[in-house]
């Protein structure tokens, strides 16, 4: 979960035009197609090759981009507040 905080650290300190943030801001936004197409139609739907989609997993610290996928697999599943003391009710 804190290498993801890394893409919207990133979102916030670059221009909204650059192509990490674009593919940041598809990944936050839309995690059920960023699962569901493959490295190569992403790559497609940005005009970039598959290679920047690999340069871009391993600027947020994952060896693949197969291991950027897996952790928002898993940021999906774990409980939102989890951190805090407080659960879903109390709020």
């Amino acid at each position: 979960m804190l290498r993801l905080m890394a893409l919207i650290e990133y979102l916030n300190t670059h221009p909204r035009d650059d192509i990490y943030s674009r593919i940041c801001t598809f990944i936050l936004s839309d995690k059920k197609s960023f699962q569901e197409l493959s490295i190569s139609q992403l790559a497609e739907n940005f005009f970039v090759s598959p290679a920047t989609l690999s340069r871009f997993a391993r600027r947020f610290g994952f060896k693949s981009f197969g291991d950027l996928r897996q952790a928002i697999l898993e940021d999906d599943k774990v409980n939102a507040y989890l951190p805090f003391r407080v659960n879903k009710k109390d709020i």
